[in-house]
């Protein structure tokens, strides 16, 4: 006999060891390294908010020093001792910015600004109003005038009620003295002195009298036709009339009443 012979497939299995690596970091190291770049951050953004706060004093002391000399805008409205007092202070801080103040922290500018601002910012204040309140005040009495002369040539006939022109002539007559105290009260006082008029109260004044004399000034003409039927308009029990009853209206009415 001749035997067939079969191919037998043998599998083996072999175990390889390897050692995987790669160049990246790790989630430790990648934590790691965020936190210390936030810090980073933090510690720029200090010394940039000391470099802000410096600028911030030694600008306010510049500028005020400029703004007092004899041909400055301040110089008037701070008195002579105040003021030498001042510009000494402002000197020391300029010297103090660039000696100790090298290495100073931020809440130390903050805190010497806060104090020049203190002399300063009432300076400026009082600059601020004289600079605005001769064309206020200048303003609201041209108003004034306006709207009285517009008043006086309301005819006796006009639509405006008797009442709504005393209202009208008694606000303006209110506010024209109030015009002439204002005036006259704060040129009694020194600029280097505060204000003692609150331009507020002078704009509140403004747009309360506009308000009024457009109300009554501007109020339209009634129809004619409208004006006659509202005068031709009986009132109370003159408005009743009798209306006529039918025969049987009136049968009806003898009924009840019996």
């Amino acid at each position: 006999y001749q035997y067939e012979e079969k191919e037998v497939k043998k599998t083996r299995n072999t175990q390889i060891h390897f050692n995987f690596e790669h160049h990246g970091y790790g989630a430790k190291r990648i934590d790691a390294n965020v936190k210390a770049a936030d810090e980073m951050c933090k510690q720029d953004n200090i010394i940039l908010e000391v470099k802000i706060m410096r600028n911030h004093l030694e600008t306010y002391v510049y500028d005020m020093r400029a703004a007092l000399d004899p041909i400055g805008n301040y110089r008037q409205f701070m008195k002579d001792d105040a003021r030498e007092e001042f510009l000494h202070i402002l000197n020391e801080t300029e010297n103090w910015i660039y000696d100790e103040g090298e290495s100073a922290a931020k809440d130390v500018y903050k805190q010497k600004l806060e104090h020049l601002e203190q002399f300063g910012e009432p300076v400026k204040l009082r600059y601020r109003f004289h600079d605005v309140f001769p064309f206020k005040i200048n303003e609201f009495e041209e108003f004034v005038n306006k709207f009285t002369a517009q008043a006086s040539e309301i005819p006796d006939d006009s639509h405006i009620t008797a009442e709504e022109k005393d209202e009208l002539f008694k606000s303006l007559e209110e506010n024209a003295s109030w015009v002439s105290n204002a005036r006259a009260l704060q040129g009694a006082h020194a600029l280097h002195e505060d204000p003692i008029i609150d331009l507020v109260e002078l704009e509140q004044r403004r747009h309360k009298l506009q308000a009024l004399a457009k109300r009554i000034l501007d109020k339209p003409v009634p129809a004619k036709g409208a004006a006659k039927a509202n005068a031709a308009e009986p009132k109370g029990e003159e408005a009743k009339e009798e209306v006529p009853q039918s025969e049987g209206e009136k049968a009806d009415s003898e009924m009840k009443g019996e």
